[in-house]
């Protein structure tokens, strides 16, 4: 068996393409990791779950351009910003409920531990 080091592990990692959530680079991520501890003697268990890939990058930027929405409409139309501002909540109170729409992805969770 081949000695290598934690940074040789970290060189190699580093090397696969970018990871965003439920990219393919990150399930590539996910499969290289599992190959890796099987190959140390460790036990892997995958666990698919769903990832709201697109709101994960553009929902913040969607909050923010409705909050300084409503802050510039809170001068002129004060009865329009108040809802507006309860309306940017949404996609966040969706994330933080695990809500998945039609843009969520599937993804792979790991936890590995040594088998016998």
């Amino acid at each position: 068996m081949q000695t290598v080091s934690a940074w040789q592990y970290l060189q190699a990692l580093c090397a696969l393409p970018p990871r965003g959530s439920a990219s393919e680079g990150e399930r590539r991520a996910a499969e290289w990791l599992h190959q890796r501890l099987a190959e140390m003697g460790y036990r892997v268990d995958q666990q698919a779950f769903r990832s709201p890939r697109h709101t994960l990058y553009l929902g913040p930027l969607v909050v923010i351009a409705i909050l300084l929405a409503a802050e510039w409409l809170s001068v002129r139309w004060p009865a329009v910003a108040a809802p507006l501002s309860w309306l940017a909540l949404v996609p966040l109170v969706g994330e933080l409920v695990g809500a998945t729409g039609p843009g969520s992805e599937p993804a792979l969770g790991w936890s590995a531990y040594r088998a016998g």
